[in-house]
């Protein structure tokens, strides 16, 4: 499995703290069967600490400190969405990749669907982050933003009932109509919001079938893992 959203990155935004914290956090995604993990430190919201060279800095400390584990990891970011920011996107991809991952306020309405647009329009693959924490979207709106070509995430504590974010109706919707794309943990911490993709594939297992399953946690070793491993 891959984990494409996450804050482990240690002491750049709300997430791991510490490498030591960063470090365990990898290990139980191992136990869990995670292969690869994108690493996204928030950039443009309040809760980013730190510059993208400090990210790309830790990031090179924390791949040296993990060279003996079975893992591979790779920097891409969760980008805030602000329509006033001119945002170089190539900045904060997957990787090598064209993929990024875009949030969006939960209280001030976005025309996600004309902004996704856009964004792919010049050459991206978006993936829109937590779509369950939206309540302004309509239940035709997850659909419409699909059809410009981004995939919908849904974080796995979403999935198990556990997250105070999460609109559980939404969630039933998504899950009842396959609308979710990529399943992500989002983990921030061992103990709060911790690593728990293993326990979402396990209670999604009644309601897919087992290669529609696998690839809502593997959809982006095509475009992503084999341009990463060839580094």
């Amino acid at each position: 499995m891959i984990d494409i959203h996450t804050h482990i990155l240690p002491g750049v935004d709300d997430g791991s703290s510490s490498f030591e914290e960063s470090i365990e956090m990898i290990k139980e995604e191992i136990e869990q069967g995670v292969t690869h993990i994108v690493l996204t430190p928030h950039v443009f919201s309040k809760e980013q600490d730190k510059t993208r060279a400090f990210h790309i800095k830790q990031f090179e400390l924390l791949q040296e400190k993990v060279k003996d584990l079975n893992i591979t990891l790779i920097l891409g970011a969760e980008i805030y969405y602000r329509s006033h920011i001119d945002v170089n996107y190539d900045d904060f991809v997957f990787g090598d990749s064209n993929i990024i991952l875009m949030e969006f306020s939960t209280s001030n309405f976005h025309d996600i669907e004309s902004v996704v647009y856009d964004i792919q329009a010049q050459g991206y693959q978006v993936i829109v982050a937590h779509v369950e924490r939206y309540q302004y979207l309509k239940k035709e709106d997850y659909q419409k933003i699909r059809n410009t070509g981004a995939l919908l995430q849904v974080n796995a504590s979403a999935l198990l009932g556990i997250s105070k974010y999460a609109d559980k109706k939404i969630v039933n919707y998504l899950v009842k109509h396959q609308l979710i794309d990529v399943v992500a943990t989002d983990t921030h911490h061992l103990k709060h919001r911790p690593p728990n993709l293993l326990d979402a594939y396990k209670k999604l297992k009644k309601h897919y079938k087992t290669d529609v399953l696998e690839l809502m946690f593997n959809r982006i070793n095509m475009n992503l893992i084999n341009k990463v491993s060839a580094n």
